[in-house]
């Protein structure tokens, strides 16, 4: 089976996000409802874009009923609360993959190949969280760890998607810290390699957080005692795969002066290494234009001073404009093209999150997803 086109938005999720260690920074995602955008979906008509402000969702210009457009090509998106489907988006009826029962919207992250799906989620008893991993091409569901709940870290995919790096790391509502550590696990085998904690940096106050290297051969690993603070100075370590520990490397944490934003700058042989940077599902698409697969279709995102626009231009040179909107402040854009769901059908973000269907051909838009859903889209 091929694997799934994969990309990364959001549709009709209301929630605050979890915050997340990522590249040694503090993220706190806040994604807005879109009930007041979907509430009436299929309104005929381009409706005129809105929100300049934080929280308020994008208008949704519908000019079409999603079923009437016959997209052949099933979703694959989460249900609240950890329930996997594959979506018909003729019939709207759901094929469930996988359905775990999380007390929250799990946290998600797909490998670069798009075959493996890592997700993971605080289980309804409050007690234990589980990392499982999805394969995209054969269907199989696999439990790779199961932690205390709370703690944890978000995975992370090396970028051949072969392993996948798990940071258990202790919260205070653990039992113990007997379950600290890093487990990389070989997608394939699923055989596990342990990492421990570095001395200097006890299990029960050390975060550790994990990248790879933008070639796969070094897992790198950041530690920080959490009881002293950004300025306490961190443990750097990397571990490559087949070896029995992870050993010291070099390593500086950089910051922006303005903006504190920081990472870690990692150097082997006073060469700096360069880092993989995993794309989480939330914030993917991108305001480069666009082609079909077949070529008939370019579509571009224009961002003057004023009204933002979505333009289609066909093989000929005709353009027309197909949605209009605002540049929101708050989410950093007004458009994102997502993909092409086939060589007719295009997939883009408003903010809000609100996540469309635009078919060039014809001019017409539908919303994507439901107000009820409250899913994660993962791909195609």
């Amino acid at each position: 089976m091929a694997p799934y086109h994969a990309i990364a938005a959001t549709a009709g999720l209301h929630t605050e996000c979890m915050s997340i260690r990522r590249r040694k920074i503090i993220i706190i995602c806040v994604l807005a409802t879109t009930a007041a955008a979907l509430g009436a979906h299929f309104v005929s008509g381009a409706v005129k874009g809105s929100g300049r402000g934080c929280g308020r969702s994008a208008e949704v210009p519908t000019t079409a009923r999603l079923a009437d457009m016959h997209i052949q090509q099933p979703l694959l998106l989460f249900l609240a609360h950890g329930r996997m489907v594959r979506r018909n988006l003729t019939s709207g009826s759901d094929t469930v993959l996988s359905d775990h029962g999380f007390l929250f919207e799990p946290s998600v992250v797909r490998s670069a190949d798009g075959r493996w799906i890592s997700y993971s989620g605080e289980l309804t008893d409050e007690r234990r969280t589980q990392y499982w991993l999805y394969d995209m091409w054969s269907g199989q569901d696999r439990l790779v760890l199961e932690t205390p709940a709370w703690g944890g870290s978000i995975p992370v995919f090396s970028p051949d998607g072969h392993y996948l790096a798990v940071a258990a790391n202790y919260d205070s509502r653990w039992p113990d810290a007997s379950m600290a550590g890093t487990y990389v696990f070989d997608t394939s085998t699923l055989k596990a390699s342990r990492l421990g904690i570095p001395a200097a940096a006890p299990a029960d106050t050390a975060w550790t957080d994990p990248e790879w290297s933008a070639d796969g051969s070094r897992l790198l690993l950041m530690t920080i005692d959490e009881r002293s603070g950004r300025e306490h100075p961190r443990e750097y370590r990397s571990w490559a795969p087949g070896t029995p520990a992870a050993t010291p490397i070099e390593a500086q944490w950089v910051e922006e002066p303005q903006s504190g934003i920081g990472h870690s700058v990692w150097r082997l042989d006073g060469a700096e290494v360069p880092v993989f940077e995993q794309r989480l599902l939330q914030g993917q698409g991108g305001n480069a234009p666009t082609t079909s697969p077949d070529g008939s279709w370019t579509v571009k995102v224009l961002e003057p001073d004023g009204e933002a626009a979505l333009e289609v231009t066909d093989r000929t040179g005709n353009t027309r404009r197909v949605d209009t909107g605002n540049y929101d402040g708050c989410e950093g854009f007004a458009f994102k093209l997502v993909g092409w769901i086939d060589p007719a059908h295009l997939v883009y973000r408003k903010p809000g999150p609100v996540t469309l269907v635009v078919e060039p051909a014809t001019s017409r838009v539908a919303p994507l997803l439901q107000t009820h859903d409250q899913s994660y889209l993962l791909g195609w």
